[in-house]
């Protein structure tokens, strides 16, 4: 394998490539099988992380189904993309189902888990949050996409993500969200007793 630097706008990427028989270097792109390990290295995550977003268990796991899909069956995407090419295609799964389908905008969210625990309590009040609100929340702080990312993936104007984040992190201030947010994302779905 070589590395390949490709200059783009005054920034470098490397990534591996393959050498093929005359020689000539193409990129290594990820493959069906590699999106199923990444689903099944991740599914508790990416499972926490749509129903983050959309509030709802069987829309989450719509969300991940499809979006597991969409990642292996969309545009070719370097392997070293692949593990962010699904979080992305599973959050523009969540957008779709949460914001252009009728009649989910003022569903009551579902609870986390029927067991209580600090992270669960997190959890749940994040889902309670306004849809914009938690969608920029998960969405900026985190996934740490950029406000321009997320106001592009929403669809609505810059100073509107800015909002919605800063009101979200007053409602969720009184829960201290920092102290729990690296176990948040990297909670086990196994607590899941729904």
């Amino acid at each position: 394998m070589n590395l390949v630097l490709v200059a783009g706008e005054e920034q470098f990427i490397m990534f591996n490539c393959r050498q093929t028989r005359n020689g000539v270097a193409k990129p290594d792109y990820a493959t069906a099988s590699d999106f199923s390990r990444i689903f099944q290295e991740d599914q508790s995550s990416l499972y926490l992380l749509a129903f983050l977003l959309t509030a709802n268990h069987q829309q989450a796991e719509d969300c991940l189904v499809g979006g597991i899909e969409d990642a292996a069956n969309g545009n070719p995407v370097f392997k070293a993309w692949a593990r962010s090419w699904t979080k992305r295609t599973l959050i523009k799964n969540a957008i779709q189902l949460v914001f252009w389908t009728n009649g989910t905008s003022h569903q009551q969210p579902d609870r986390w888990s029927k067991n209580e625990s600090e992270a669960g309590e997190l959890i749940d009040a994040v889902t309670a949050l306004p849809r914009l609100e938690r969608f920029s929340f998960v969405m900026s702080v985190l996934e740490r996409y950029s406000d321009s990312e997320c106001s592009a993936l929403l669809g609505c104007r810059l100073e509107d993500v800015r909002r919605a984040r800063e009101s979200a992190l007053q409602q969720l201030a009184p829960l201290r969200p920092e102290a729990f947010i690296p176990e948040l994302m990297s909670f086990n779905s196994a607590g899941f007793a729904g």
